[in-house]
């Protein structure tokens, strides 16, 4: 049948069929198939150069243009001959569009849900700083765009706004990402990992805050959550997570203790932790809220935000000590950069300068190497709890020492 427009009004698909192709007498392969309950749509049938048979639709074409239909189809044949497959071409096409619409921004609300189910709190903030901030610049960019140049320029800007650390942690973020979206089938490659690192090689953590930096942090922390926190990671040198995520029915005010279970510790030893009266006088000082056990955050999560509110505190350091060389009249000394985890190093080191043993402060921190490594782990038992509290009442009784003279120094002058 020559497939004309005068006639193709006609046709129809016959009772109990769900559809019929009628064929094109003039050009091989062209027809117009048409579907029970539905509109006609003109196709091209062929074999590629591999002898594969396609079938493509010319979607785009009304059903009543033939002569349209008709040249599409001897374009549609032309291109056969010349080795090109239409059919593989549209895919290929519509595949582009799907990828070009398929944005950063995308990927990261897939990531940040299942980042969140896997990662500690105090990991899964550090990490949605990075993507949801840091890389701000890239969102719009298309996933399957994405390229080391470009990654390579931007973390280069990071370097230089935010320093050479952030820029390595913020790298590993974004690659970690990349990393999950080929794995879910929604990216094809990780171009971060053709980018090098801003610093090769990064320092060791060994900041040990002074005593003095140690009082103008206290000085400094307010009647909120983040402060009462930064006081009681001073106090107990445990972990920001441990503290932040703090629970009524671990702590006995009346005996002065704090039970961590084991599932909250990151070496899965439960820890007792005594705590000195100024731990208990600040725990005491948090509101109790009706079926909610966690004692900081809102909602039904922990306390979170760290990075605000450990901004905030630097300022208000950074403010303390303005005020003060501007009454001695002498320059201000800024305090060198510092993280929340210093905290608990400054402890350890502070609680050896008071004259206690290294056994005792591995007691203290809940360490399971060091000194109870080995051969000692499995003979040694005695649980130096008495030890362990006399360690955390001096190292409080230095801390409420140093910060009264520093409060006393501020007031005389």
């Amino acid at each position: 049948m020559l497939l004309t427009r005068a006639n193709i009004s006609q046709l129809r698909v016959p009772p109990g069929k769900a559809e019929i192709t009628y064929w094109d007498d003039e050009i091989k392969g062209f027809g117009l198939r048409l579907r029970q309950g539905g509109a006609g749509r003109w196709i091209v049938q062929f074999r590629n150069a591999q002898g594969q048979q396609r079938k493509l639709t010319l979607s785009q074409i009304p059903m009543n243009s033939v002569d349209q239909a008709r040249a599409a189809a001897e374009r549609v044949i032309r291109n056969i001959a010349d080795d090109r497959d239409p059919q593989a071409e549209k895919v290929a096409l519509r595949k582009a569009r799907e990828v070009e619409k398929f944005k950063l921004s995308d990927l990261l609300k897939l990531y940040l849900p299942a980042a969140k189910d896997r990662l500690r709190a105090s990991s899964y903030d550090e990490v949605e700083r990075h993507l949801q901030i840091i890389w701000a610049p890239i969102h719009s960019i298309a996933v399957g765009a994405l390229d080391s140049r470009r990654i390579a320029l931007e973390l280069d800007k990071i370097a230089k706004a935010r320093g050479l650390i952030t820029a390595n942690r913020a790298r590993s973020s974004l690659s970690a990402m990349m990393g999950w979206g080929i794995e879910k089938g929604r990216v094809d490659s990780n171009p971060v990992i053709n980018v090098a690192k801003a610093l090769k090689r990064e320092p060791k953590r060994e900041r040990v805050l002074t005593d003095e930096e140690l009082a103008d942090v206290w000085a400094c922390c307010g009647q909120d959550d983040f402060g009462r926190i930064v006081r009681l990671l001073i106090l107990t040198a445990a972990r920001r997570e441990e503290v932040a995520g703090a629970r009524w029915p671990e702590i006995d005010l009346s005996r002065g203790t704090w039970q961590l279970p084991a599932e909250r510790v990151k070496n899965g030893r439960s820890h007792l932790i005594p705590l000195p009266q100024t731990a208990v006088s600040i725990l005491r000082s948090v509101d109790r809220r009706e079926k909610r056990e966690l004692l900081f955050g809102e909602g039904e999560g922990s306390f979170a935000g760290w990075s605000k509110s450990k901004a905030r505190l630097d300022e208000t350091i950074a403010s303390r000590r303005q005020k003060i060389a501007t009454e001695t009249g002498i320059e201000p000394l800024s305090m060198p950069p510092w993280r929340i985890h210093d905290l608990r190093r400054s402890a350890a080191t502070g609680m050896a300068r008071l004259g206690i043993s290294i056994a005792v402060i591995e007691r203290a921190l809940n360490h399971v190497s060091g000194e109870f490594k080995g051969i000692v782990a499995v003979y040694q038992r005695h649980d130096f709890q008495r030890e362990v509290q006399e360690a955390f009442a001096a190292w409080a009784e230095h801390i409420g020492a140093i910060t009264r003279e520093k409060n006393s120094d501020a007031a005389s002058r």
